[in-house]
């Protein structure tokens, strides 16, 4: 279901933000603010879920992401920022004689 028929079918209206983190090989949606019909909170659950995978598969391997979702019913719009974690390895080698 994509985030129009969700607004549609439960009748969103308003600002929702939605948060999510992950990393370790699990992950999860952190928050979905201000909603208390629980069918409308597990659409939308799903619907962050589904977005993940489609856009940054294996987002919660290794060092993980976050991020988090603005949605504006009233307004049509959606912001998405997302961030990735990376371990970086800066090596240097050093050869010398003696």
């Amino acid at each position: 279901m994509n985030i129009k028929e969700l607004k549609e079918r439960f009748n969103l209206t308003g600002t929702l933000d939605i948060t999510y983190c992950g990393s370790g090989d699990s992950g999860c949606v952190d928050d979905i603010q201000d909603i208390e019909n629980v069918e409308a909170r597990e659409a939308l659950e799903q619907w962050a879920y589904d977005q993940l995978e489609e856009k940054y598969g294996g987002w919660e391997i290794n060092d993980g992401s976050q991020g988090a979702f603005s949605i504006d019913f009233d307004a049509g719009t959606l912001k998405w920022n997302h961030g990735e974690n990376h371990i970086e390895t800066i090596e240097s080698n050093l050869d010398e004689q003696f």
